[in-house]
């Protein structure tokens, strides 16, 4: 069975609308980007909140590390080390992804 994993992406557009993702994929060896204006990043404080892998499998619908997970969100501190530093090396002036 093949299972397709939809992972949450955040991506920037160049001015010819061309996606570029800046996380590598951590599976598999095709990316399709699609667009769903309905996920969205969401704050509570200072933790953002991004939305588990998806996959088309019945008994694990949703992902968190590759394991199934009933969790739709998954928490992501503004303050946390490896973060800051992943967006320092990005030159990105914070840990924003809204």
């Amino acid at each position: 069975m093949d299972v397709i994993v939809g992972d949450f992406h955040s991506v920037s557009e160049d001015p010819d609308g061309v996606l570029v993702d800046v996380t590598p994929p951590k599976a598999g060896r095709r990316t399709l980007f699609v667009r769903d204006p309905s996920l969205t990043i969401g704050r509570q404080g200072n933790v953002q909140y991004l939305y588990n892998n998806r996959a088309n499998v019945p008994d694990a619908p949703r992902l968190w590390q590759g394991q199934p997970t009933s969790q739709e969100f998954f928490g992501v501190p503004d303050d946390q080390p490896i973060l800051v530093a992943y967006c320092n090396k990005l030159g990105l002036p914070d840990t924003s992804m809204l």
